[in-house]
C-alpha cells in the first residue's frame, strides 16, 4: 500500500525531498513534511489511509513543539474519499509543497 501511496504522491525522488521520515501501518501511512520546505507552519504530519471503498482518508496533523506536551496531536483537516488522481494536488495545496520536479 505505501508504495502505491508514495508514487501517486510524485515518487521516491520527491517523496525523499518533501517527507523526513514515514512509519507504515497496516492500511496507512503518516509522513513527517520536512521542515524547511513546508510553507504550512501548522501541518507538521500527512497521514493517508486506505478505505473499503478503494478511496483514501487524508489527515493533517499538527504536532506542536512548544507550549503543549509532546503527544499533543492536533487534526488541523481531515479529508475522506479522495480518489487517487486528487491525492498529490490535495497534499499539495494544504501542505503548501511542490510535488514534482
Amino acid at each position: 500500500m505505501h508504495e502505491t501511496v508514495i508514487s501517486q504522491l510524485g515518487g521516491q525522488k520527491i517523496f525523499a525531498m518533501a517527507f523526513n521520515r514515514a512509519v507504515y501501518g497496516e492500511a496507512d501511512v503518516t509522513f513527517h513534511v520536512a521542515p524547511r520546505l513546508k510553507a504550512n507552519d501548522s501541518i507538521s504530519h500527512v497521514r493517508v489511509s486506505l478505505l473499503p471503498s478503494d478511496t483514501y482518508r487524508v489527515e493533517f496533523i499538527s504536532i506542536p513543539k512548544r507550549g503543549v506536551r509532546k503527544w499533543d496531536v492536533i487534526t488541523v483537516d481531515d479529508v475522506s474519499f479522495v480518489h487517487a488522481g486528487s491525492l498529490k494536488h490535495l497534499v499539495e495545496n494544504r501542505t503548501g509543497l511542490r510535488l514534482s520536479l
